[in-house]
Protein backbone atom coordinates (compact mmCIF):
# COMPACT_ATOMS: atom_id res chain seq x y z
CA UNK A 1 0.00 0.00 0.00
CA UNK A 2 1.11 3.63 -0.33
CA UNK A 3 1.27 3.81 3.48
CA UNK A 4 3.75 0.92 3.56
CA UNK A 5 5.81 2.70 0.89
CA UNK A 6 5.79 5.88 3.01
CA UNK A 7 6.97 3.93 6.04
CA UNK A 8 9.72 2.29 3.95
CA UNK A 9 10.87 5.66 2.66
CA UNK A 10 10.90 6.99 6.22
CA UNK A 11 13.25 4.18 7.20
CA UNK A 12 15.63 4.68 4.28
CA UNK A 13 17.12 8.00 3.24
CA UNK A 14 15.22 8.90 0.03
CA UNK A 15 18.29 10.21 -1.80
CA UNK A 16 20.24 7.04 -1.05
CA UNK A 17 17.38 4.76 -2.07
CA UNK A 18 16.91 6.71 -5.32
CA UNK A 19 20.58 6.21 -6.17
CA UNK A 20 20.08 2.46 -5.83
CA UNK A 21 17.17 2.34 -8.28
CA UNK A 22 18.09 2.57 -11.95
CA UNK A 23 16.00 4.53 -14.40
CA UNK A 24 15.10 1.25 -16.14
CA UNK A 25 13.83 -0.13 -12.81
CA UNK A 26 11.84 3.05 -12.20
CA UNK A 27 10.26 2.69 -15.64
CA UNK A 28 9.40 -0.92 -14.83
CA UNK A 29 7.83 0.10 -11.52
CA UNK A 30 5.84 2.87 -13.20
CA UNK A 31 4.48 0.50 -15.83
CA UNK A 32 3.22 -1.96 -13.21
CA UNK A 33 -0.38 -2.01 -12.03
CA UNK A 34 0.74 -1.84 -8.40
CA UNK A 35 0.00 1.57 -6.88
CA UNK A 36 2.68 1.15 -4.18
CA UNK A 37 5.38 0.37 -6.74
CA UNK A 38 4.34 3.29 -8.87
CA UNK A 39 4.26 5.62 -5.85
CA UNK A 40 7.74 4.46 -4.79
CA UNK A 41 9.10 5.15 -8.29
CA UNK A 42 7.60 8.64 -8.26
CA UNK A 43 9.09 9.27 -4.84
CA UNK A 44 12.51 8.22 -6.18
CA UNK A 45 12.06 10.69 -9.04
CA UNK A 46 11.29 13.32 -6.41
CA UNK A 47 14.62 12.53 -4.74
CA UNK A 48 16.31 12.86 -8.14
CA UNK A 49 14.69 16.28 -8.59
CA UNK A 50 15.99 17.41 -5.19
CA UNK A 51 19.56 16.85 -6.37
CA UNK A 52 18.96 18.66 -9.67
CA UNK A 53 18.20 15.70 -11.95
CA UNK A 54 15.72 16.20 -14.78
CA UNK A 55 12.48 14.28 -14.49
CA UNK A 56 11.00 13.03 -17.77
CA UNK A 57 7.89 15.08 -18.49
CA UNK A 58 5.90 11.99 -19.44
CA UNK A 59 6.44 10.59 -15.92
CA UNK A 60 4.71 13.65 -14.49
CA UNK A 61 1.93 13.63 -17.08
CA UNK A 62 1.23 9.94 -16.40
CA UNK A 63 1.19 10.54 -12.64
CA UNK A 64 -1.18 13.50 -12.91
CA UNK A 65 -3.51 11.55 -15.19
CA UNK A 66 -3.47 8.47 -12.92
CA UNK A 67 -6.64 6.96 -11.49
CA UNK A 68 -4.93 6.88 -8.07
CA UNK A 69 -5.15 9.99 -5.86
CA UNK A 70 -1.77 9.27 -4.25
CA UNK A 71 -0.06 9.22 -7.66
CA UNK A 72 -1.79 12.41 -8.81
CA UNK A 73 -0.61 14.13 -5.63
CA UNK A 74 2.94 12.91 -6.21
CA UNK A 75 2.71 14.15 -9.81
CA UNK A 76 1.89 17.66 -8.57
CA UNK A 77 4.85 17.50 -6.17
CA UNK A 78 7.08 16.56 -9.09
CA UNK A 79 5.60 19.33 -11.21
CA UNK A 80 6.43 21.83 -8.45
CA UNK A 81 10.10 20.90 -8.83
CA UNK A 82 10.18 22.43 -12.34
CA UNK A 83 11.55 25.94 -12.77
CA UNK A 84 9.06 28.71 -13.50
CA UNK A 85 10.34 28.87 -17.08
CA UNK A 86 9.77 25.14 -17.60
CA UNK A 87 6.31 25.31 -16.02
CA UNK A 88 5.28 28.22 -18.22
CA UNK A 89 6.16 26.03 -21.22
CA UNK A 90 3.73 23.47 -19.77
CA UNK A 91 0.74 25.83 -19.78
CA UNK A 92 -1.58 23.20 -21.30
CA UNK A 93 -0.66 20.70 -18.58
CA UNK A 94 -1.24 23.33 -15.88
CA UNK A 95 -4.62 24.20 -17.44
CA UNK A 96 -5.53 20.49 -17.56
CA UNK A 97 -4.75 20.17 -13.87
CA UNK A 98 -6.83 23.26 -13.09
CA UNK A 99 -9.81 21.86 -14.99
CA UNK A 100 -9.43 18.24 -13.89
CA UNK A 101 -12.41 16.29 -12.57
CA UNK A 102 -10.22 15.49 -9.56
CA UNK A 103 -10.82 18.11 -6.85
CA UNK A 104 -7.54 17.26 -5.06
CA UNK A 105 -5.63 17.82 -8.30
CA UNK A 106 -7.36 21.17 -8.83
CA UNK A 107 -6.50 22.16 -5.25
CA UNK A 108 -2.97 20.78 -5.48
CA UNK A 109 -2.07 22.80 -8.56
CA UNK A 110 -3.20 26.15 -7.10
CA UNK A 111 0.14 26.95 -5.38
CA UNK A 112 1.94 26.26 -8.68
CA UNK A 113 -0.48 28.50 -10.56
CA UNK A 114 -0.13 31.29 -7.99
CA UNK A 115 3.67 31.02 -8.13
CA UNK A 116 3.67 31.33 -11.91
CA UNK A 117 1.28 34.28 -12.01
CA UNK A 118 3.41 36.11 -9.43
CA UNK A 119 6.57 35.35 -11.43
CA UNK A 120 5.05 36.33 -14.78
CA UNK A 121 1.70 38.15 -14.61
CA UNK A 122 1.12 37.65 -18.35
CA UNK A 123 0.83 33.93 -17.58
CA UNK A 124 -2.42 34.75 -15.80
CA UNK A 125 -3.82 36.21 -19.00
CA UNK A 126 -2.66 33.15 -20.94
CA UNK A 127 -4.42 30.87 -18.45
CA UNK A 128 -7.57 33.03 -18.58
CA UNK A 129 -7.59 32.66 -22.37
CA UNK A 130 -7.15 28.89 -22.09
CA UNK A 131 -10.01 28.59 -19.60
CA UNK A 132 -12.19 30.88 -21.71
CA UNK A 133 -11.51 28.74 -24.80
CA UNK A 134 -12.71 25.73 -22.78
CA UNK A 135 -15.92 27.61 -21.91
CA UNK A 136 -14.89 28.01 -18.28
CA UNK A 137 -15.99 31.39 -16.87
CA UNK A 138 -13.05 33.59 -15.87
CA UNK A 139 -12.90 36.74 -13.80
CA UNK A 140 -9.80 38.93 -13.70
CA UNK A 141 -9.43 41.55 -11.02
CA UNK A 142 -7.50 44.54 -12.39
CA UNK A 143 -6.61 46.99 -9.65
CA UNK A 144 -4.99 49.52 -11.95
CA UNK A 145 -6.78 51.80 -14.40
CA UNK A 146 -6.00 49.27 -17.13
CA UNK A 147 -4.28 45.87 -17.20
CA UNK A 148 -0.63 46.01 -16.09
CA UNK A 149 -0.36 49.73 -16.88
CA UNK A 150 2.54 50.11 -14.46
CA UNK A 151 4.66 47.87 -16.75
CA UNK A 152 3.24 48.09 -20.26
CA UNK A 153 3.06 51.21 -22.42
CA UNK A 154 -0.32 52.91 -21.99
CA UNK A 155 -1.57 51.97 -25.48
CA UNK A 156 -0.75 48.28 -24.99
CA UNK A 157 -2.28 48.19 -21.54
CA UNK A 158 -5.46 49.81 -22.84
CA UNK A 159 -5.58 47.45 -25.84
CA UNK A 160 -5.27 44.38 -23.59
CA UNK A 161 -7.96 45.73 -21.27
CA UNK A 162 -10.30 46.23 -24.25
CA UNK A 163 -9.52 42.67 -25.46
CA UNK A 164 -10.27 41.23 -22.02
CA UNK A 165 -13.62 43.08 -21.82
CA UNK A 166 -14.53 42.21 -25.43
CA UNK A 167 -14.10 38.53 -24.60
CA UNK A 168 -16.38 38.82 -21.55
CA UNK A 169 -13.65 38.09 -19.04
Amino acid sequence: SPQLAVETIDLIDANYSAELVSEAELDRLLSSDDESSMWFALHCYQAYAQVGEVIPEQVIVDAIESDHASLRAQGVILLESFSDEKLIEQANLIASCCTSKSSELRQGILPVLERLIKAQPSFGIEMAEMFHSRHIPVTILVREESYWNNVLPAEESTMISRHIKANHI
